[in-house]
């Protein structure tokens, strides 16, 4: 996470940390759109994960930003995968297959493996 917690305050970790993006949802109550993008979310997930990015530019000696919403994302962008997000909200096993491979970089990065 962002953030660790230290007797009950907010401090910054002291090692580096990843942060991915909030991905983005259908509608899931609405089933003959469900998997359609953009969805009645995504102008909020996108300010929080500009937010989020803005903070990790801000702290990028601890703080890495990884935006993973487009491996989820088919036909140009037009539906979310049903294959990786079968209920269009969680990542199904093939789904956190994306999202390592979506995160692996920076990880192997931060271990030093890159």
């Amino acid at each position: 996470m962002l953030y660790t917690v230290h007797k009950g305050t907010h401090t910054m970790a002291t090692h580096p940390q990843q942060q991915p993006g909030v991905l983005q949802r259908g509608n899931w109550h609405t089933p003959d759109v469900m998997f359609n993008q953009p969805s009645e979310f995504t102008n909020a997930i996108n300010v929080i994960n500009a937010r989020v990015e803005t903070y990790a530019q801000q702290h990028s000696k601890n703080v890495h930003f990884v935006e993973c919403s487009a491996g989820y994302l088919v036909d140009g962008g037009a539906h979310i995968s049903k294959d990786l997000m079968p209920d269009a909200l969680h990542p199904s096993a093939a789904g956190f297959e994306v999202m390592a491979q979506c995160i692996g970089g920076i990880v192997d990065e931060l271990m030093g493996e890159a």
